[in-house]
């Protein structure tokens, strides 16, 4: 409670700082041929941020392009402040299985969910403002030594009862990057525009705390980190005791190809989890890995196809829809704790009409290959296809109507579909 305090206090403050405008020019810079490739690389990628709602940290240039233009200076040019976000109301409305009102998942249909901070207009219509965020983005020159530091603070109010919640918060230097964010194993840039909140069932990676070092060659990025491995897992059906989950370490990389088409990113990610079972004296230790293929490949225009593809043991977490399933972990008949395979994938396609409307649609899928001692209510696979049309309507508004299909199938055959029409109005600022 008090970081979130502290935090809508710093947002709250840093905005009305950036009322007060500045006349004078930035650091120089020097524009080679290069620097204006990766300009328009960056530009790209931007774009395709803004409108998926996403930030992904250490590819993009660690002095902002943008400083005088978007930035406001304080202090004789010692800082730079950005500060801003979107004001967002959802109306939704269900059909079949009710699903959840923060995000159409498939793994919750017809779960219990609590609706607090939502307001009921009917049995199963929704109205919400939870999406709404504010952001912090800070530059500062100095130490000269690494060509200055830039941080990053993001909230939304999608936590409990509504409350204000962390996204991001990370400070970076050239070639590291440190705090909460995106996980390396993630491509932002890969994920469609849309207007639920989760998006494709089957999108990979995490928000979460790490140390990452980024390498630039070319146009090109590596990355590698250590990050948080997330909470203690349990296999559902065995009371399992962690043995301190939050000592072990998380290991991502991708490497990242960007080219005037678009880009792929190829993606690795290694966990180590480590239980104590209390039916025996001793210590599991169970190995986890996985591999990640996604990228966004433009036609003619702005038109685009973007991708996702990820499989490996024991990474159910790093999978949008198997977050907080329990599914890296199974059981089989004899009662061994083994890591579970599980994988996902989906295909997703921009159509731009004018400058100002596009549809957008996906496919998508995520599967666990489930053990043979796991209880017949486990989740086996969930389904999800979305088409919406958005359209700005300003430099500032923006609106969206989005039709939804999900499906989830249990071990022993349940299975469980719903519909869902949701639309936004979002104000920008």
């Amino acid at each position: 409670m008090l970081l979130t305090r502290g935090l809508l206090l710093f947002l709250l403050l840093t905005s009305s700082l950036c009322a007060q405008d500045s006349n004078q020019d930035p650091p120089a810079t020097v524009d080679t041929a290069s620097e204006v490739e990766a300009m328009e690389i960056e530009i790209h990628e931007e774009d395709t941020l803004d409108r998926a709602g996403q930030v992904n940290p250490g590819n993009t240039q660690h002095v902002p392009r943008d400083l005088n233009a978007s930035y406001h200076s304080l202090l004789h040019d010692s800082l730079w402040i950005k500060a801003g976000g979107f004001l967002q109301v959802d109306a939704l409305g269900d059909f079949g299985t009710r699903g959840n009102p923060t995000s159409m998942a498939p793994s919750q249909l017809g779960d219990d969910v609590v609706t607090a901070g939502f307001k009921a207009l009917g049995d199963d219509a929704r109205l919400n403002f939870r999406r709404t965020r504010l952001y912090a983005d800070v530059y500062t020159p100095y130490p000269r030594i690494v060509n200055g530091v830039r941080a990053y603070v993001e909230a939304d109010f999608s936590g409990a009862n509504g409350n204000l919640n962390l996204r991001h918060a990370f400070v970076a230097i050239p070639y590291l990057l440190l705090g909460r964010t995106n996980s390396a194993f993630k491509d932002p840039t890969a994920e469609p525009e849309t207007v639920d909140n989760q998006g494709p069932n089957s999108s990979f990676g995490h928000r979460q705390q790490g140390i990452r070092v980024v390498v630039p060659l070319g146009e090109d990025r590596l990355a590698v980190a250590a990050e948080d491995p997330g909470a203690a897992v349990s296999p559902t059906g065995l009371d399992l005791k962690d043995d301190g989950l939050d000592r072990k370490i998380d290991y991502a990389a991708h490497y990242r190809h960007n080219e005037d088409w678009g880009h792929l990113q190829v993606s690795l990610l290694r966990r180590d989890l480590s239980l104590i079972n209390p039916a025996y004296s001793g210590v599991t230790s169970i190995k986890g890995w996985g591999l990640g293929l996604s990228g966004q490949i433009f036609r003619e225009g702005k038109d685009n196809f973007q991708f996702e593809a990820s499989a490996g043991p024991g990474i159910g977490r790093y999978l949008n829809d198997l977050s907080g399933t329990r599914s890296e972990l199974g059981l089989t008949l004899s009662g061994e704790v083994q890591a579970q395979w599980a994988w996902g994938g989906f295909l997703a396609y921009q159509h731009w009409f004018d400058d100002e409307t596009r549809l957008n649609t996906f496919i998508s899928a995520t599967q666990v290959s489930l053990l043979d001692g796991q209880p017949d209510s486990a989740l086996r696979a969930g389904y999800k296809g979305s088409v919406n049309v958005m359209r700005d309507l300003s430099e500032h508004l923006r609106v969206g109507l989005e039709y939804l299909h999900a499906l989830s199938v249990s071990k022993d055959g349940t299975h469980l579909q719903g519909g869902r029409l949701q639309f936004m109005v979002r104000y920008g600022f």
